[in-house]
């Protein structure tokens, strides 16, 4: 009996220390399972963690760019507009300053009008890009969110992940009873997945706003190009036209003196005229008084044709016909005169609105200058 109860000892010691080693080894072995399946979990956490961190770095990268570039964009809009404004104003000055028959639709209006279509045309160009600038923000600002939630979970998990790995026994918190959870059904690739799709989501959205702020600044490089080389053509036109403008005042100015000098001479020469004239008058009323003393009272046989009487007649049809010569070229040159007078008053109010045409166009020019220095 004691040989049996040895042997039945025996036996089971050795059962229990076999079962002893297999259920330490299938403990070992399920724990070492579980260390790896943690490690491969935080790598990958961890990984899709530096993911949407560079992610949401570039996101927020790419907002801020896109505010700076809606920026310059307003900027650029309320420059063009301001400059609109002047065109309009540039307009209205040479159609309202200029006198009534230089109101003419020359090619510095044409040039100005076409300024003003370029810069409508700017405006409303530079409004689309800003909208364009904003809803891309909208779209970022929402990826952002996407993001920002995906890192704030991963941030978590990969907390508490870490916090179960590196637990250890007799260095646990007392357990107690926690109801489980039901685990959601997604797997392993699907959550790999999602936050790979959302960083390819973010990726594209940043690729269209880079897009649109490189046609941003390909389109505002276009604007101020268009613009100035509008402006230079308005300013070339302008310049022209002042110097048009300017050697018709010297002309107008020349001929002006020219017609006063014609009118001195003609007037002088209406003087000496009227003294020559007037000086006929004492030698025919001398020949007519003779004439009229030697014939009224004479006696009838006395009165004959003789010498005298046919000198006297002669002289006096002589001095009538020269009096009636200068008088005639008197009356021509004073005609001549009033031709003169109203053609200078016509050269003068030439003149007058030329000038008042140039100082309008220099005004434009001089203002010109101050919105858009340098040219």
């Amino acid at each position: 009996m004691a040989s049996q109860a040895n042997t039945v000892s025996r036996s089971l010691d050795k059962l229990s220390t076999e079962l002893k080693d297999t259920t330490y080894q299938q403990q070992r072995s399920a724990r070492d399972t579980v260390d790896r399946n943690f490690e491969q979990r935080l790598d990958q956490t961890e990984k899709l963690k530096a993911m949407l961190e560079v992610a949401l770095n570039n996101t927020n990268v790419e907002i801020q760019e896109n505010i700076n570039k809606e920026a310059e964009l307003e900027a650029l809009k309320a420059e063009q507009e301001k400059a609109l404004l002047w065109t309009m104003s540039m307009l209205e000055c040479r159609s309202t300053e200029r006198p009534v028959r230089e109101r003419t639709d020359d090619k510095t209006q044409y040039s100005l009008s076409q300024l003003g279509a370029v810069l409508q045309q700017n405006i409303g160009s530079e409004k689309e890009l800003i909208n364009g600038c904003r809803t891309d923000n909208q779209k970022l600002h929402a990826m952002k969110d996407i993001l920002t939630l995906d890192l704030e979970e991963k941030t978590l998990a990969l907390k508490l992940d870490q916090e179960a790995y590196d637990a250890s026994e007799g260095n646990c918190p007392t357990p107690y009873y926690v109801p489980p959870k039901t685990v959601g059904h997604t797997t392993m690739g699907a959550w790999i997945k999602n936050t790979e799709l959302n960083c390819l989501s973010a990726r594209r959205c940043i690729e269209n706003s880079l897009r649109l702020r490189q046609l941003a600044d390909i389109k505002m490089a276009e604007h101020r190009k268009k613009e100035r080389t509008a402006v230079s053509n308005m300013l070339l036109e302008l310049r022209a036209n002042i110097a048009h403008t300017e050697d018709l005042i010297q002309k107008l100015e020349d001929c002006i003196a020219e017609t006063q000098q014609k009118i001195a001479d003609a007037e002088t020469m209406a003087s000496e005229l009227e003294t020559a004239l007037n000086a006929k008058y004492p030698s025919m009323d001398l020949t007519k008084h003779r004439y009229t003393h030697r014939t009224t009272g004479r006696p009838a046989k006395e009165l004959m044709g003789d010498w005298v009487h046919q000198a006297l007649r002669d002289e006096y049809v002589l001095l009538d016909h020269a009096a009636q010569m200068l008088y005639d070229r008197m009356m021509e040159v004073h005609r001549d005169i009033d031709f003169l007078n109203g053609a200078l008053t016509q050269l003068q109010d030439d003149l007058s609105d030329k000038q008042t045409h140039l100082a309008t166009d220099k005004k434009v020019e001089a203002s010109t200058g101050d919105c858009y220095p340098g040219l």
